[in-house]
């Protein structure tokens, strides 16, 4: 017979080892392999910083698809081939932005003119800048983690991260690189930890 804590006698009971990410967090970790992966997240960053001209456009390739998608499957129930409905998407997004540009040359135009005459005027709205970076800085990361349910913390990382990376562009894709990740960890079960640690 064995004696558990409680001092009582019982039968050995088999359980079924756990599975996921959960348990292996819970381990121990062997410094070797702790030190090996945080020198391989260094070696997938520098990969991404130097590869940033060729990644820049295969990212926003894959997200233009996720938010077109659905306008062809829209267009395939209109009995319109895919084929033809991406063609048809994709000429109207090229036929906006060239509408888009030639509707904003004029103003940008006079805008470049008027440049060295405005400049005086700079020096008074100063002060707004201070609020802007606040609200860029703290008020806008605490409304899109409390609307994302991300963490706020979590997003001024990733936008100085993506913004180092990829500069404008890299802050401009930071919170929807993030969001996806954490759908994705949301629907992957062994993913799970990971994304309550982003909520």
């Amino acid at each position: 017979m064995a004696f558990d804590d409680r001092g009582e006698t019982g039968a050995e009971e088999k359980t079924t080892p756990p599975c996921g990410l959960a348990p292996r967090l819970q381990r121990p970790a062997d410094i070797k392999s702790v030190a090996l992966i945080g020198l391989f997240v260094l070696a997938v960053f520098y990969t991404m910083y130097f590869m940033r001209a060729m990644l820049l456009p295969l990212v926003l390739a894959l997200l233009l698809s996720y938010l077109l998608v659905p306008l062809v499957r829209v267009l395939a129930m209109l009995r319109i081939r895919p084929l033809f409905g991406a063609a048809i998407v994709l000429v109207a997004l090229i036929g906006a932005i060239g509408y888009g540009i030639s509707f904003l040359s004029e103003p940008a135009a006079s805008w470049i003119e008027k440049a060295p005459y405005s400049l005086h005027q700079l020096q008074q709205k100063l002060r707004y800048m201070l609020i802007a970076i606040l609200e860029g800085n703290f008020i806008t990361p605490m409304i899109l983690g409390r609307s994302l349910t991300l963490n706020p913390v979590l997003i001024l990382i990733a936008l100085a991260l993506w913004g180092w990376m990829w500069g404008i562009s890299g802050m401009i894709l930071a919170v929807p690189i993030l969001a996806t990740f954490k759908i994705f960890c949301d629907h992957i079960e062994s993913m799970a930890p990971i994304a309550e640690f982003m909520t």
